[in-house]
């Protein structure tokens, strides 16, 4: 069997958040499996191998390019054309399956359009959230209702999708994150790295955020809340927060960090493996999540399986997983 994984963003390509991993394990589990998996991704035109992976990236370099939702349009016509002149037995993606899936049933591969998350759509910001519904919203009613099958997250998804692109809740497929749960407990169990060698103390309390650092994830609320905590614990007890992430406000929560002269109170790390990522979820005693909206993160999942209490946001695809 031949699987086609469309989506705009995977690892190693275009970074280490939940999505660009989930495509990436996804496809490297289907190989596994035996079956036949290619990632179609956006970029510069090639054709790559990795880890076993066959990657074709298509035009245009989405990630590249300023107002993102608008270039969706393009990049889903040239992962038409693409499809048009393979073999292959499905299509299984996000952004890359429309106009694909409009074409003739009889003419064209069976289509899983598969929801991860509709942060688009629900961003506070009401300028943004007007311009991707104005820009994005059309394509992706369209892609829903040409797939052959839909599948969401958990319960919480399938009512937002019910209710924005008017799908009916019974014909969503339930489609669960998953995560590599030994991969994980490896890790942690192989590790040599100590709090001391990324200047922790065994005393302090430590925090771990792995997030993109962008304005949805709520890192600045973080911030705050450690300035805060530090305030208010005596000076022998100390609260530290680890941080893995990159994005568009890095530089604007490097400088929340700097003007609450937090410097050494918080552990930056950028751009690490997966491993690494595991290994400092090892390290810290709580895990903390303050998205204000996406679908699950998948650190949570992580977070749970490195065997850490989750201290997160109460939005409601969260209570999939987090219980009070």
């Amino acid at each position: 069997m031949k699987v086609m994984l469309s989506t705009w963003t995977v690892y190693p390509f275009h970074g280490f958040g939940g999505v660009e991993r989930y495509y990436y394990n996804l496809a490297r589990n289907l190989q596994v499996k035996g079956i036949d998996a290619t990632v179609i991704t956006s970029g510069r035109r090639r054709s790559e191998k990795r880890d076993g992976i066959n990657f074709e990236v298509l035009e245009p370099d989405v990630h590249s390019l300023p107002l993102r939702q608008f270039w969706m349009a393009a990049f889903g016509k040239n992962v038409s054309k693409f499809l048009r002149k393979k073999e292959f037995d499905l299509l299984h993606g996000t952004e890359g399956t429309y106009p694909y899936s409009a074409i003739r049933p009889e003419e064209r591969k069976p289509v899983l359009m598969h929801c991860i998350g509709l942060a688009p759509f629900q961003d506070s910001n009401l300028w943004i959230r007007r311009y991707n519904f104005t820009v994005a919203y059309r394509r992706n009613y369209n892609a829903y209702h040409a797939a052959d099958a839909v599948a969401a997250e958990g319960e919480p998804q399938k009512r937002e999708l019910e209710r924005i692109f008017k799908i009916p809740h019974k014909s969503i497929r339930t489609l669960h994150a998953g995560i590599y749960t030994k991969e994980i407990a490896d890790a942690i169990k192989e590790s040599n790295l100590t709090r001391q060698k990324i200047g922790v103390d065994d005393a302090d309390i430590v925090l771990i955020n792995v997030n993109r650092l962008a304005a949805n994830k709520g890192v600045p609320y973080l911030i705050d809340a450690l300035a805060k905590l530090n305030k208010k614990m005596n000076a022998e007890l100390n609260v530290k927060l680890i941080l893995v992430g990159s994005g568009p406000d890095e530089e604007k929560i490097k400088r929340q960090i700097n003007n609450l002269q937090l410097g050494d109170k918080v552990k930056h790390f950028k751009n690490i493996p997966d491993r690494q990522m595991y290994q400092l979820l090892g390290l810290a005693d709580i895990s903390v999540t303050p998205t204000l909206f996406e679908g699950l993160p998948t650190v949570v999942l992580e977070a749970m399986a490195a065997g850490k209490p989750i201290v997160a946001t109460d939005i409601s695809q969260m209570r999939q997983v987090v219980h009070n």
